[in-house]
């Protein structure tokens, strides 16, 4: 039995978009790195000048943005300024604090867009929480793209598959979205500490053991696992390896000790993070291949 554990994403509502939170939930905190995990859509919504995300801070994690579908605009703190598109990635290391908004461009107000995406926060080594903020935009063609008989995999980050991606990683982590046409199979032989995977679409098997749609199931890399489906499937495998020490969440920081977490949330409240309106954007900051 490859599956160890199956979680059942908390529902939390965010304007319009119901949003599946994975991580962090009473049955698990982490999965490698991973220590926060929305995905939201497929929908569809008529943008307002409220929608999206406005500005907020984060500190001791790096946040990544990954759009299945539709498009938005990165902004922080730190000059980080990107257009995102269907398949772009972007992940903003927070380190010792930032804040960001990701909002529709102005002159989309009124229309109809795609709402479809994965949000992750990946906790940063000890060594790494007080780095400086940095950010960077990879579009879809920039990511390594590996191909089988019957499914396709999008490398995000990490290693895996014969290929690495562009993306940095702070720790051992990989994510990977996977495309399976109708009868066919990906093998997720992966060498990673912790691995789970949630099924976006279709119906899916690991090691024909069948997966619920939108829960996300750990699973362990010795059992030889391989992804097979009857109709086809889209797919999400993330994970990485576990953290040498415990971390502390609260709201939107992320430490090592309840110490760190406490000044973080003060500094915060206190008006000592940098914000938007202080900051210079630059559009080519980043990876952009």
């Amino acid at each position: 039995m490859s599956i160890s554990e199956v979680i059942e994403p908390n529902v939390v509502a965010k304007g319009p978009i119901l949003l599946r939170r994975f991580l962090p939930t009473q049955k698990r905190q982490m999965v490698g790195p991973f220590i926060f995990l929305d995905q939201a859509g497929p929908t569809q919504i008529r943008v307002t000048s409220q929608s999206g995300f406005s500005e907020h801070p984060h500190s001791g994690t790096a946040t990544l943005t990954y759009l299945l579908s539709g498009d938005t605009t990165h902004r922080d703190s730190a000059g980080g300024y990107a257009e995102l598109s269907a398949g772009d990635l972007a992940l903003m290391t927070a380190g010792s604090g930032v804040t960001h908004e990701e909002r529709p461009q102005s002159d989309a107000v009124g229309t109809l867009r795609d709402v479809y995406f994965i949000e992750a926060w990946l906790a940063l080594p000890d060594a790494l929480e007080n780095t400086q903020p940095q950010f960077e935009h990879h579009k879809h063609r920039s990511l390594p793209e590996v191909c089988f008989e019957s499914g396709l995999v999008w490398l995000l980050m990490g290693e895996g598959w014969g290929v690495d991606a562009p993306t940095s990683c702070h720790s051992r982590t990989v994510l990977a979205d996977i495309s399976i046409e109708p009868g066919g199979l990906v093998p997720l032989e992966l060498d990673y500490d912790e691995l789970a995977i949630f099924v976006l679409q279709g119906d899916a098997s690991l090691n024909d053991v069948p997966l619920q749609i939108c829960t996300m199931s750990l699973f362990q890399s010795n059992a030889a696992p391989v992804l097979t489906t009857k109709s086809g499937c889209r797919a999400v495998v993330l994970g990485g390896d576990a953290l040498c020490s415990p971390r502390f969440i609260e709201q939107n920081y992320v430490a090592s000790s309840q110490v760190l977490l406490e000044q973080q949330a003060n500094r915060f409240r206190n008006g000592e993070f940098p914000s938007l309106l202080s900051s210079d954007h630059n559009p080519v900051i980043g990876s952009t291949s």
